[in-house]
């Protein structure tokens, strides 16, 4: 995959567009998952909330705002690898 302008990449908008961003072109599944801001069936193997009376370990769950923690994360690590 070629290099291309991290910071670019990661403030462009809308995200469902940042597949064409990327270099990548169109990618229909990514754009389908970008749009999909709905609950459907499609989440129903991430909802952990209907198992939780069956942990018996300790867990941090984190809820709202995980889009922006791991822009946050993702976006440090990446300036890192990249040297940015």
């Amino acid at each position: 995959m070629p290099l291309f302008d991290v910071r670019a990449l990661l403030s462009s908008l809308p995200v469902s567009e940042m597949d064409v961003a990327s270099g990548a072109g169109v990618v229909p599944w990514f754009r389908d998952y970008a749009l999909s801001n709905q609950y459907g069936p499609q989440w129903e193997a991430t909802h952990v909330r209907k198992d939780f009376a069956r942990v018996r370990a300790p867990m941090l769950l984190i809820g709202e705002g995980t889009a922006d923690i791991q822009r946050m994360i993702i976006g440090r690590r990446l300036l890192e690898d990249y040297k940015l």
